[in-house]
């Protein structure tokens, strides 16, 4: 009696015993582990992967910059004298002659490529409202001055991986602070509907998905390319 008394007594309190072997209790943090594995993960991919890629932009625009100033001091004295001869040849009044040799000056004395090709670009502009024939005369300066076309690429290739830099950079800071904010409400999000924990889980994997596919973007997109033969 005394014996059938201890079976109910461990029936009741530990419902789902077999052969008086208690039944695993199932661990609350073992879900937990799950997001705070993911979300750290996340967090340390994306830095880790940003880090690359700073490092890859950092090279590229440095690369960049010296093929401009490369292109410059090239063909920075031999321009000049081109558009200089080509003023003779239109035969431009003398204040339009005086006001090409002081932009002339200042051409020379420019070290930094990117100002150089804005600066002659707007040279060609102006001096080209005096020539008889416009249009003409910027087509024949342009010819006379082929740094112009290469060096208003580089810029528009430098540009092009500033703004994609930026929209990575905005695109790595969302992601990781949303990473770190459901990371610490982890405990709290456990406890709430199924939909609002796997939901976040899934925006924040996404959103690193897309992060990631940003950085590809712009690798390839300004990766330097083997010039046409």
């Amino acid at each position: 009696m005394l014996s059938q008394a201890r079976t109910t007594s461990v029936d009741d309190n530990c419902p789902g015993d077999i052969n008086g072997i208690p039944a695993p209790v199932k661990n609350s943090h073992d879900s937990d582990k799950v997001f705070y594995y993911t979300y750290s993960t996340i967090t340390q991919t994306l830095a880790g992967a940003f880090g690359i890629l700073g490092a890859y932009v950092l090279f590229r625009i440095q690369g960049i910059n010296r093929r401009g100033v490369a292109v410059m001091q090239k063909m920075q004295t031999r321009e000049v004298v081109a558009l200089h001869n080509l003023l003779m040849d239109e035969k431009v009044d003398t204040r339009q002659y005086n006001a090409f040799k002081e932009k002339r000056r200042e051409l020379l004395s420019l070290e930094d490529w990117e100002p150089y090709g804005i600066e002659l670009n707007l040279l060609i502009s102006e001096t080209s409202k005096s020539a008889h024939d416009s249009e003409k005369f910027k087509s024949e300066a342009r010819k006379r001055v082929p740094s112009l076309k290469l060096l208003t690429k580089n810029r528009q290739l430098k540009k092009r991986v500033i703004d994609d830099l930026k929209t990575s950079v905005k695109g790595t800071a969302v992601t990781i602070i949303l990473s770190l904010l459901l990371l610490a409400l982890t405990p709290y999000l456990v406890n709430t509907p199924p939909w609002l924990v796997y939901g976040s889980l899934s925006l924040t994997v996404v959103l690193s998905i897309v992060c990631i596919c940003l950085y590809a973007h712009l690798i390839i997109d300004t990766f330097p390319k083997r010039p046409h033969t």
